[in-house]
């Protein structure tokens, strides 16, 4: 199953146009059973978090926030016609990107990719820069084997989130299918640094040992010696840095990302970063000689993903 959006709960934000009908004790209530419903759901307790939102759906009726949650955890159960009634009727009460995304991801399981397409679209045409529609629909496309298509729409993903990985590692995925280093290498630093699953993460590193530039390194490493390996570590770091740089003139996607990094002095330690698992004891040596560097390109990183 694709990444599905989920509706960040906030009692007053995504009720607000309810609460007139609402008594005080009702709406903590309501509060009270959708932070349990969400936690279930992340717990994998479909069933009782269904219960949960039912619950809520007596007090509130018809709110489109509690039916996508209904129709969610459909979808995580695997009850895919429930999982469409009740997103059908979340769509209803209010065209929201949400519905619109699980509406797609249901049909796309479903194995019926015109369905699916058709409320990706409709949904893209409500909300060009959600970047889940757009990354949900580059799956399909993926799925179709049209990576012309999906690749577009993974690239526009990108230019609309800094932190979801999912859009950069499927990005950086079909640019390697592509033979589009330069958008390769862009996305998939990025998705490096940004992410913290390790199987795609896993997967980028051999995409990028994969690469004929990186191929001469990876064949000579086990022959050399420690004082060797470090050298030969350096010549990924080079080469990650001699990317970036290509990709700051080439003005691609993610460009303010870069220039900033480079302006910044974090090349050196984003690149040793994004390939410390090509040679970890390299990395934890330098890493311990240049720590407070490490620490300020931490802050660097949290600052800017902030700035989303």
């Amino acid at each position: 199953m694709k990444f599905l959006k989920i509706f960040a709960f906030c009692a007053v934000a995504s009720f607000a146009a309810s609460f007139e009908s609402l008594n005080q004790a009702d709406l903590d209530r309501v509060s009270e059973l959708m932070h349990s419903g969400m936690s279930l759901h992340d717990q994998r307790l479909y069933d009782e978090a269904l219960k949960k939102y039912f619950a809520v759906d007596s007090i509130l009726p018809d709110n489109e926030v509690v039916l996508y949650e209904i129709a969610n955890s459909y979808c995580s159960k695997g009850m895919d016609s429930l999982a469409i009634y009740y997103a059908h009727k979340s769509l209803s009460a209010k065209e929201t990107e949400g519905a619109f995304t699980l509406l797609g991801d249901v049909y796309d399981n479903a194995g019926k990719p015109d369905s699916a397409m058709k409320y990706y679209d409709l949904g893209i045409s409500f909300f060009p820069k959600d970047h889940m529609l757009l990354y949900n629909r580059a799956v399909a496309f993926l799925r179709m084997g049209k990576l012309n298509e999906a690749f577009e729409d993974a690239r526009l993903a990108t230019r609309n989130t800094r932190k979801h990985e999912g859009s950069y590692f499927i990005a950086a995925l079909l640019a390697f299918n592509l033979k589009n280093v330069d958008e390769f290498v862009s996305n998939g630093l990025y998705a490096l640094v940004v992410g913290n699953n390790e199987g795609r993460q896993n997967d980028l590193i051999l995409r990028f040992a994969s690469l004929e530039n990186f191929k001469a390194a990876v064949a000579k490493n086990d022959s050399l010696d420690a004082k060797q390996k470090k050298s030969n570590y350096n010549l990924f770091v080079r080469e990650g840095i001699l990317a970036i740089d290509k990709m700051n003139r080439g003005n691609v996607d993610n460009a303010s990302f870069y220039k900033s990094l480079v302006s910044g002095g974090f090349a050196e330690v984003y690149c040793r970063y994004a390939f410390q698992k090509i040679d970890p004891i390299a990395f934890e040596s330098w890493k311990f000689i240049n720590k407070g560097k490490t620490n300020e390109f931490k802050k660097w990183i949290a600052e800017y993903l902030r700035g989303e």
